[in-house]
């Protein structure tokens, strides 16, 4: 009998810090304005991260706290 295989941890190379943090952030099952109440910042703060804009360092390091993530290339 087959069980299905679970995956908890996927390493995909090559993305830019913004889609690991949307990977990051769908895989949570969050959307942006859930992010933003969580880190008391502004939707367009998460969706700057997202598309690779300036943000304060500040601002994204509530944000990567929040997804677990760390800023690692």
């Amino acid at each position: 009998m087959n069980t299905p295989l679970t995956v908890d941890v996927i390493v995909l190379e090559g993305l830019t810090l913004g889609r690991r943090v949307r990977l990051a952030r769908i895989a949570k099952g969050l959307r942006q304005l859930d992010v933003a109440s969580l880190t008391r910042l502004q939707p367009s703060d998460v969706c700057n991260v997202e598309l690779d804009r300036p943000v304060y360092r500040w601002k994204l390091a509530r944000i990567l706290e929040v997804l677990e993530l760390e800023r690692k290339p």
